[in-house]
């Protein structure tokens, strides 16, 4: 498994509104370049001091692995059941 980094959450972040259609955009009140720096922004002061795991890539497979498929859960992250 592998850790995140906050600059690369931000940038994804950053990427994945930048993309959004436009009725989306205005939906999430995002009028500019400025605007979009503010919501990511609030983003990540909620997910300040998180850490943010992903599977490794399965090796032959081009796809990541499943957290308790392929991969144990990280410890503390289990599924709560029922």
């Amino acid at each position: 498994m592998q850790v995140i980094s906050h600059d690369e959450l931000r940038m994804r972040i950053a990427i994945k509104l930048q993309v959004l259609k436009p009725y989306k955009k205005r939906e999430l009140g995002i009028s500019g370049p400025s605007m979009l720096e503010e919501v990511v922004n609030s983003v990540m002061d909620v997910l300040n001091r998180t850490i943010v795991v992903r599977p490794d890539y399965l090796p032959g497979l081009q796809r990541p692995g499943v957290f308790g498929v392929d991969e144990p859960w990280p410890t503390g992250c289990e599924p709560r059941e029922g």
